[in-house]
């Protein structure tokens, strides 16, 4: 009998896996059917999860009935990689939408201590730009202006350090600074806030603010008076110029 039910248990299990990486979701619905957060939520040898291979695959519908039944959005495997890493690696933008609307996040490191965005940088310097590889560099920057712009959702830009030529002849590419101390990425310009670059043509993001000394109301806004971290002089700022990390620490 022990044996009937070891075999029992590995049958389910290999059929468990070959639908996750054939991406077979009728087989894997059937199988989540009740209670399958448990085997949402099963590993394999290498620790990747069934999410891991809707991820690499690029099955968003797999991907959202895995979530919907309780899979760790943000597991990883021996290597590091999260399902997102997998997603994005593979320019599967669908599903790399399908994971960051379930919560997934964009700033978890691999072991070689690489987000999903550092991940795309490296692969955008290792894709040389021609006709034959245009359309990995479309889906590239796709995935690559989701992940930056999720991020922004959850982390202020604080300034621009450098400035680099994009692909295209007038585009360009800013190294962005967090203000939560998140790792600095190359941001493509269509993907940054126009304040933020007028700010740096203008020549104004080469100081970055330190803190808030005081505040003033005029008229129905509040200006603030910064002190720089370099040698510069404390100046005014409105409130539209100031980010709201900075705002915060001074409450």
């Amino acid at each position: 009998m022990s044996n009937i039910a070891e075999n029992l248990v590995r049958d389910f299990e290999d059929k468990w896996w070959n639908a996750c990486r054939k991406g077979d979701e009728a087989a894997m619905a059937g199988m989540l059917h009740g209670d399958g957060r448990v085997l949402a939520n099963a590993l394999d040898e290498n620790r990747r999860s069934g999410l891991h291979f809707a991820a690499a695959v690029g099955n968003p519908r797999c991907a959202r009935l895995l979530l919907k039944a309780g899979a760790d959005v943000d597991v990883s495997d021996k290597e590091g990689y999260t399902p997102l890493h997998m997603a994005s690696g593979y320019f599967h933008t669908a599903t790399v939408q399908v994971l960051l609307e379930g919560g997934a996040d964009p700033g978890l490191e691999d072991r070689q201590g690489r987000d999903p965005v550092k991940l795309i940088d490296n692969l955008r310097e290792a894709t040389p730009l021609n006709p034959a590889t245009m359309g990995s560099r479309t889906a590239l920057e796709e995935v690559a202006s989701m992940l930056t712009g999720d991020l922004f959702d959850e982390v202020e830009p604080a300034m621009i350090l450098e400035v680099r030529k994009g692909d295209g002849p007038k585009q360009r590419e800013f190294l962005v600074k967090f203000s939560d101390g998140h790792e600095d990425c190359w941001v493509r310009e269509k993907d940054m806030a126009r304040d933020l670059i007028d700010d740096f043509d203008a020549g104004r993001e080469l100081a970055e603010a330190d803190a808030i000394i005081e505040q003033r109301l005029r008229g129905d806004t509040i200006d603030y008076l910064i002190r720089w971290q370099d040698d510069m002089e404390p100046t005014w700022e409105s409130e539209d110029q100031v980010s709201q990390h900075l705002i915060n620490q001074s409450q």
